[in-house]
């Protein structure tokens, strides 16, 4: 806690004049406080790190750094109850305002950010990280302490409702949701379908969600040699539909449909997100891009969007101490695609959850409408699920720091944390569905 109050890191974080500091001021924290009375903690400080360096746990350089380093003037005020979310904000006006003015001359800021959307999803992450290591103990006897992400956004608006960048919520060191780029896998999928459906309204094509594709191996020379990718469960189903190698989320579907496509069309078609930015690589259509969690909330807000994306938007207003408007922020969208193209892939990722690779997460309480994407990069490195109701884009990620197997799906790790999440929301589960633009006509085939 002194930690995080006085230079807002944790204790592993902290710099040996940092420790000093905080040791000096164990006998009596309010006298010593060096906010109050910063000779005297400067004082008691430097007679700690004095018998440090006599007794050689510092070295000379070590020492003479530590003696220079400043005194905090003040402590973390901008904290409040979700340290993670302040940071953001900081985050957010870099550039704008210097931390120095945003934590000392009386600002109000307004958010998006709602309360009990965020403690849901602190509660989900730390609940549900605790159920996989209970699952899978080997996750609990791993070196590195099993992490996770999640993002909530408001679909239609880009506001952010949640945001949680690790397992310890109260420490706000690292925010993986904004700063971790993580290999994406099959979230990929639904925009190259998506790609080919343009292609089908530009009259370059003629691919529908019920279009034929041979799901079978196949070998494409590249520059490095032969390259021959596989099925995650080394199957293959022969013809199956579009919506069917979606929904099973099948990899030779997704590259020969790329190859199809024209990997430099689909380039190009993807450079329009300002999110996704790739080359023309075969590997391209299974995910092998990295994205951060809140990048990939942002491209799935398309979906809720008529193919329009929406930019993640967390600061509202900043009001000066006279409540005079300094800063007021409002997300444009960008179109991407057309709304009869997106909605249906909307229409498949619905299918994910009802038939697909999705298809158990009414056994983990999750009842009612929803669309959704499993994601695991390659070697079960990362573990992501996309969940979307009419009005909400949530992302979740699991993983290690250090790129390492979890040995989990996408649908094993992330998907459970995700339904315990709305589960909070939704305790009756989600019965509106979503709209259906103009153009576009449902047709049930037996």
């Amino acid at each position: 806690e002194g930690a995080m109050l006085h230079f807002h890191r944790p204790p592993h974080r902290l710099s040996p004049a940092q420790c000093a500091l905080l040791v000096s001021m164990i006998p009596a924290p309010n006298r010593y406080d060096p906010e109050k009375r910063p000779e005297i903690s400067k004082e008691r400080r430097d007679g700690i790190l004095k018998r440090l360096y006599e007794r050689s746990k510092l070295h000379e350089e070590e020492y003479q750094k530590a003696l220079i380093e400043p005194i905090p003037d003040r402590k973390y005020k901008i904290s409040g109850a979700f340290p993670i979310v302040s940071d953001f904000v900081k985050w957010e006006l870099q550039g704008w305002m210097g931390e120095k003015d945003l934590v000392s001359k009386g600002y109000s800021i307004s958010t998006t950010l709602l309360s009990d959307y965020q403690l849901a999803a602190e509660k989900a992450i730390s609940e549900g990280l605790q159920e996989l290591e209970t699952t899978y103990p080997e996750l609990k006897k791993h070196p590195q302490p099993l992490q996770a992400a999640l993002v909530c956004l408001q679909g239609k608006t880009g506001e952010i409702l949640a945001i949680v960048g690790g397992r310890d919520a109260q420490v706000g060191d690292y925010n993986r949701a904004l700063q971790s780029k993580r290999q994406i896998g099959s979230l990929m999928k639904p925009f190259v379908y998506l790609c080919a459906f343009e292609q089908t309204l530009a009259g370059q094509g003629n691919w529908f969600p019920n279009t034929l594709i041979l799901d079978e191996p196949v070998v494409i020379k590249t520059e490095q040699g032969e390259w021959k990718p596989e099925n995650y469960t080394k199957k293959y189903l022969g013809e199956v539909t579009l919506r069917k190698a979606l929904e099973k989320s099948l990899n030779l579907p997704a590259v020969k449909l790329g190859q199809q496509i024209g990997l430099d069309t689909l380039v190009t078609f993807l450079d329009r997100t300002q999110i996704m930015h790739c080359s023309a690589n075969p590997s391209l259509p299974l995910g092998t891009i990295e994205l951060t969690p809140l990048e990939v909330a942002q491209l799935y807000t398309l979906f809720l969007n008529d193919g329009m994306i929406r930019n993640a938007l967390m600061v509202r207003e900043i009001l000066d101490s006279h409540q005079r408007v300094l800063y007021k922020k409002s997300s444009d969208p960008r179109t991407v695609a057309s709304p009869i193209s997106t909605y249906q892939v909307l229409s498949m990722l619905k299918g994910v959850l009802e038939r697909g690779t999705a298809r158990e997460i009414h056994q983990h309480g999750w009842q009612g409408i929803a669309a959704g994407k499993t994601g695991t990069a390659a070697k079960y490195i990362d573990s992501w699920f996309v969940g979307m109701t009419p009005d909400l884009v949530t992302v979740v990620w699991i993983g290690f720091d250090r790129p390492e197997s979890l040995q989990l799906t996408g649908s094993e790790a992330a998907m459970p944390i995700w339904a315990r999440f709305m589960k909070q929301l939704y305790p009756d589960g989600n019965s509106r569905d979503f709209d259906i633009p103009p153009g576009v006509i449902r047709i049930p085939i037996v």
